[in-house]
């Protein structure tokens, strides 16, 4: 309710009703009895067209960070009664830093109508924004009370890295299958020269997989799952224990983002994993279409707090690194490492211009990342 708007209709129904004191007739009791009841008209018109009323969220095609993206909000009135002034509540989270804000944005909506408001998001940071809905309130005519009706909906808007440009040095080097002669065993790959395992056909396996001289001696469609080659495979750890700032996940996200794009370019697939609640998640990227499934996923990653490293979550559910290069991604250096795969193996990129690490370390900061990590030697 607002007390200002109420002290002022009470004051004028106390008018009114002094006016038709002093001077009573049917015109000062009709005018005394409008002050009265056509705010509570409005209240009750209000009160009923709570539910007719809804807001829905518009989220633009694509957003970065550092750039304005604009998300408008569409009002539809159920109800023939204007509503000049109805507002929406809700709360934004960035899913990959953890920060929160309220907002509420306001419409007026026609009887019977819609009516739009737009707001503009400038976020210095990427990640996937949640937009949660807290309710609609909807205010009579004068403003003087407030109705509210829950609405538990949300939406999710990824604001984008800006993915700086990168050059990861490689050997020059004939195909996979001529080089390589060391294989995973725990994981299928790319190199169909080598069979990791073979199995039934499932829907989304390429043709290229079907085994069908297996296939026609069993009468069922078989599958063989490629081999994954040591020598061009790249474990891409993202340590995210602790309350890094929101610069520094920002910072380390995008690098995330970037060292992966720069593998696929250059031929490389790389698994891609990180820890939080508790859990690891693990991301395989051999294609294009890996790395857009895992774009979002990188930017929902919030700071884990406390609980097991990376390194350490990862042992436990795989073991140590068997051979492939290992990309290591944190604010500081995890002494897990030095168990879990050779030094020669290592590449660690900590984000902090200060900070010590083992294997080939690269240091940046939240504002120089782009500068610093332009130029990579994995092999």
């Amino acid at each position: 309710m607002n007390i200002g708007a109420l002290i002022v209709w009470l004051l004028a129904v106390a008018s009114g009703a002094a006016v038709f004191i002093l001077t009573p007739d049917v015109w000062t009791l009709a005018l005394a009895a409008g002050i009265v009841l056509v705010p509570l008209a409005g209240m009750a018109g209000a009160f009923a067209a709570r539910k007719a009323v809804a807001v829905e969220v518009i989220l633009p095609r694509g957003a970065e960070k550092g750039r304005d993206a604009v998300i408008a909000f569409r009002g539809t009135n159920g109800a023939w009664l204007p509503l000049p002034r109805v507002e929406f509540r809700f709360v934004m989270t960035n899913g990959l830093t953890g920060e929160t804000r309220r907002e509420t944005v306001r419409l007026s909506l026609p009887g019977r109508g819609t009516g739009e408001t737009a707001l503009t998001l400038h976020s210095g940071q990427c990640g996937l924004f949640r937009i949660q809905a807290e309710c609609v309130r909807v205010c009579d005519p004068l403003g003087i009370c407030r109705f509210t009706a829950a609405d538990d909906r949300h939406w999710e808007l990824m604001v984008q890295p800006g993915l700086f440009a990168m050059e990861l040095l490689l050997p020059m080097r004939g195909s996979v299958s001529e080089d390589s002669d060391r294989y995973a065993q725990d994981r299928a790959g790319y190199d169909l020269a080598e069979t990791f395992q073979v199995r039934e056909y499932a829907p989304g396996d390429s043709p290229r997989q079907i085994h069908w001289k297996l296939s026609s001696k069993l009468d069922r469609m078989i599958v063989r799952d490629p081999g994954l080659p040591l020598e061009r495979s790249v474990l891409l750890l993202w340590e995210r224990r602790g309350t890094p700032a929101a610069q520094e996940s920002d910072a380390m996200a995008e690098v995330m983002a970037v060292v992966c794009q720069e593998l696929l370019r250059q031929g490389v697939g790389c698994r891609a994993a990180w820890n939080g609640g508790g859990e690891l998640t693990v991301q395989e990227v051999r294609e294009p279409e890996g790395f857009y499934e895992l774009l979002p996923r990188l930017l929902s990653a919030a700071p884990a707090g406390d609980g097991e490293t990376v390194v350490e979550l990862y042992r436990r559910l795989y073991g140590a690194e068997q051979g492939a290069k290992v990309i290591y991604v944190g604010t500081e250096d995890d002494p897990a490492l030095a168990d879990f795969c050779p030094p020669e193996h290592l590449v660690s990129l900590l984000c902090r211009p200060d900070a010590q690490g083992q294997g080939r370390v690269y240091t940046f900061g939240s504002g120089d990342y782009a500068s610093r990590l332009a130029e990579l030697e994995l092999y």
